[in-house]
């Protein structure tokens, strides 16, 4: 007989083998019950692990699918990030006016312990290396009788005070699509787009929302077909990129790469470059004007800087000429405007400065350091503080230079054995300013060129982080997304992130899933034709129908203009004059006639009277008709 527990779906394996086991013979009743217990005991375990009864709704809900559409594989965002780290690379510095001496280990550790350790909630919530320590009070009372002094910069940390600071380089991802060097970056305020040229002369627009990770860029234009691109730079708004090529016209872009405008060429045969309206050499550097959305400057081999109205392309609005020592003119190969527009400073190629008021007159230089740098080379790039009180010059004399706008006799601080073998290297303050970051190039028998963070106070370098055996050409620094652009002589585009600090950019599109080829990718898109709708195909007119069309033509048909109305009614005058004569009677109006009236009328006349016949007028027979 079975028991009513023997049919319960819920009985496990084990419940089965004791049944089997109760059937045998063998099995003693002291089994049978010691079975029937554990048996009994498992099924209530059964039961209270079982889910508690759905109601309606709930069981209606089961029928139905939860999501809709294909399901695709998830992507673990933080391992493919990982991928990027850069081995070996650290992201903490110290920063400060005094620092630790190599040579001897004391006094290291005492510079160390002053380091100050910031609380966890501090280090996470913030981007881009945090500001220095504020000034004491009283630091603040003995600064105020010293603001022309050289060390006001200093004076805002403590004497061997030392700060720890994080950059931005522990991750990096190459954006590929140059077979030469990148001489120019472009990022908009946002940080949301990048530009990019090359010396093959092609602009490549990169779009990190938009972009997967198989980081191709959107758009790819050739600007100036022949000419290489010298600098990119969005403007204020970031709805316009402005384009200086190696042509002596500069251009405007938006967005998606269309043509805004292009500005005028000027005349190469005038030997004053005041009286032409354009350049007339290769154009070196081109900027917005940091104030004014519609005023840019462009700089030229031809020895000028001009002021443009991007409203008014076909001529500049002012000019300022570059002079050597001997008053004729030099190529200017870097000019820009300081963020508070107080100056103009032009890097020439005599290795010269030349600044002028940023209001005007621009007749002549008001500053002008001749051997800024060594004469047989030139100055590659130039760089104001936000404040426009220091100018970073970087020579390709290999060295690096901080000069003081109220005192340009000899520069600040020096620092040398930077290689440089291009024309576009760039030199730029971090966005706090707490950094001066520049690039090197690569030497034969070296590793290959670096980027290289100096500590403004100090000017000493505190990183540097190789690129991959290539030279560093451009360098910029967003301040939105915090990340760091390096262009790059191997005709790669670097991007340095830190996920903890960077937001947006890179992030956006370095863990995307790329899209899936389609087949119909493939395919060659070719044009599709009607047959009907072919010249070939169409129904050839007949003889008839065409002679009718051709005599309709007053071309073919060579069919004079006919009058509007009656005789000669409606033609417009032959000349001014004859209009007048007409008007005044002296010339009758023998266009509005009928020639056959106007000649008939006169038959009478000759008959009675003729003119030449007059004297066989007596002499001639009277005409007989036949009745």
């Amino acid at each position: 007989m079975k028991r009513p527990h023997e049919d319960d779906d819920d009985i496990d394996d084990e419940e089965d083998e004791m049944s089997k086991l109760r059937q045998s013979k063998k099995f003693s009743a002291h089994a049978n019950t010691y079975g029937r217990a554990q048996a009994k005991e498992v099924h209530q375990q059964k039961q209270q692990q079982q889910p508690e009864p759905m109601d309606e709704e709930e069981q209606l809900r089961a029928f139905f699918p939860s999501d809709f559409g294909k399901k695709y594989e998830t992507i673990d965002k933080d391992a493919v990030i990982e991928k990027t780290k850069k081995e070996g690379v650290s992201n903490k510095v110290l920063v400060g006016p005094a620092r630790p001496s190599s040579s001897s280990s004391s006094s290291s550790s005492t510079t160390a312990a002053q380091i100050p350790q910031k609380p966890e909630h501090e280090q996470e919530g913030f981007v881009g290396p945090p500001r220095p320590a504020p000034r004491s009070s009283s630091s603040n009372d003995d600064d105020d009788d010293n603001d022309d002094s050289d060390d006001d910069d200093d004076d805002n940390i403590p004497s061997g005070y030392l700060q720890e600071v994080q950059l931005p380089v522990t991750h990096e991802i190459e954006l590929s699509g140059y077979s030469k060097a990148v001489n120019a970056l472009g990022i908009d305020p946002a940080g949301a787009r990048l530009a990019t040229g090359g010396s093959d002369g092609f602009v490549k627009l990169w779009d990190f929302a938009g972009m997967d990770s198989s980081l191709r860029c959107f758009r790819d234009i050739e600007p100036c077909p022949g000419h290489q691109i010298k600098s990119l730079q969005y403007s204020n708004t970031g709805d316009r990129i402005l384009v200086a090529s190696g042509s002596a016209q500069a251009k405007i872009i938006d967005r998606d790469a269309f043509e805004l405008a292009e500005f005028v060429k000027g005349d190469q045969y005038l030997a004053d470059m005041g009286n032409t309206k354009g350049h007339v050499s290769a154009i070196s550097n081109a900027m917005w004007h940091p104030l004014e959305n519609d005023k840019i400057l462009t700089s030229s081999i031809d020895g000028t800087m001009r002021l443009w109205d991007v409203k008014d392309t076909k001529k500049h609005k002012s000019i300022l000429r570059a002079k050597n020592t001997r008053g004729t003119r030099t190529g200017v190969v870097f000019g820009m405007i300081s963020p508070d527009a107080k100056f103009i400073a032009a890097a020439c190629q005599d290795g010269s400065l030349q600044i002028w008021q940023g209001k005007g007159p621009y007749s002549k230089a008001n500053i002008i350091v001749r051997e800024a740098h060594e004469p047989t080379s030139s100055i590659s790039c130039l760089s104001f503080s936000a404040d426009g009180l220091h100018l970073v010059s970087r020579g390709c004399d290999d060295t690096l230079k901080v000069w003081d706008t109220r005192n340009f006799k000899t520069p600040i601080k020096v620092v040398s054995n930077l290689p440089n073998h291009f024309e576009q290297t760039d030199v730029i303050f971090s966005p706090d300013e707490d950094f001066i970051i520049t690039g090197t190039s690569a030497k034969k028998g070296s590793e290959g060129g670096s980027l290289v963070f100096f500590d403004r106070h100090s000017l000493e370098p505190v990183k540097q982080l190789g690129m991959g055996g290539a030279s560093v050409v451009r360098v910029t620094w967003n301040k939105s997304i915090n990340q760091i652009f390096v262009g790059c002589s191997d005709g790669k585009t670097r991007v340095l992130y830190d996920p903890a600090m960077s937001k947006r950019g890179a992030l956006l599109c370095v863990a995307k899933r790329p899209r899936k080829s389609d087949p119909s990718d493939d395919l060659i898109r070719r044009p599709i034709h009607v047959p009907n709708a072919l010249e070939m195909f169409e129904d050839q007119p007949t003889g008839k129908r065409k002679r009718e069309k051709d005599r309709k033509d007053p071309i073919k048909s060579k069919r004079p203009d006919l009058p509007t109305h009656g005789p000669g009614y409606g033609r417009l005058e032959g000349s001014y004059t004859t209009h007048l004569i007409k008007q005044i009677g002296v010339l009758k109006p023998v266009r509005d006639e009928d020639p056959r009236e106007a000649i008939l009328k006169y038959a009478q006349i000759a008959d009675e009277e003729p003119a030449y016949f007059s004297a066989y007028k007596s002499t001639q027979p009277k005409p007989i008709f036949q009745e």
